[in-house]
This record gives structure tokens, C-alpha cells and sequence, in this order.
């Protein structure tokens, strides 16, 4: 259960992070595609669109989205290895709390140490 909501949470801010790119990139499309960029390239860069249609401004937001875009394409997999390697933590440490220290049963530490040969098992000679 402790798993399911760590990834559960880390879906949750994947899916904000996603979603405010998404609103990003569709508010410069609209500004761009309804002239309004082509507009404001003019009254804030003192320059209108090129004879050949380029427009300073919509290319430098063109080239910033593509670098958010990498940037939500880092983050996913960095949040995929995070999920991945908490989820393998979380198995492991769950199997040791659930482990008996001393013992001859097969999941006890003292078994698994005499196994790995690290220890050996001597009769008591009380």
C-alpha cells in the first residue's frame, strides 16, 4: 500500500507538470497563430514579421517550448527511475522488518548469514 501511494503521488505531480506545459504551448500557439505574437514581436522588439514571414519572437518561444518539451522528457524518466528504484526499497526493507534475527528457519538473518557463509552453526557444549 505504501508503494502504491508513493507512485500515486509521483503520477499526481507528473500530471501537473504535464498539464502546465500543455497550457503553456497552447497559449503560444493561440498568441502565434491569431497574429497577436506577430503584434507584440513589433511594439516590444521594435521589428515586424520578416519578408520572408520569421518573426524573432515566435521563434525564440518556438525554440523555449522545445526546450520545455526535453526538459518533461527528463523528468519523466528521472520520475520513472525514482518510482522504480523506491519501489525496490521499499520490497527489500519490507522483507527485512519482517525477518527474525535469530533462528533455524530458512528466512531468519542467521540462516541466510550461515548460507552466505559469513557465520557457522556450532552445537552448544553447555
Amino acid at each position: 500500500e505504501t508503494g502504491d501511494r508513493t507512485g500515486r503521488e509521483i503520477l499526481n505531480a507528473l500530471f501537473k507538470e504535464i498539464t502546465g506545459l500543455g497550457f503553456v504551448g497552447l497559449a503560444l500557439f493561440l498568441t502565434f497563430h491569431t497574429g497577436l505574437g506577430d503584434a507584440a514581436s513589433e511594439r516590444f522588439l521594435g521589428e515586424a514579421v520578416g519578408a520572408e514571414g520569421e518573426n524573432a519572437l515566435a521563434e525564440t518561444f518556438e525554440d523555449v517550448h522545445i526546450m520545455i518539451f526535453m526538459l518533461m522528457v527528463v523528468l519523466l524518466f528521472q520520475a520513472t527511475a525514482a518510482f522504480w528504484t523506491g519501489r525496490r526499497v521499499i520490497d527489500c526493507w519490507s522483507k527485512y522488518s519482517q525477518t527474525r534475527s535469530f533462528g533455524t528457519a530458512d528466512d531468519s538473518l542467521e540462516t541466510m548469514f550461515v548460507q552466505a557463509g559469513y557465520l557457522e552453526r556450532r552445537p552448544n557444549k553447555a
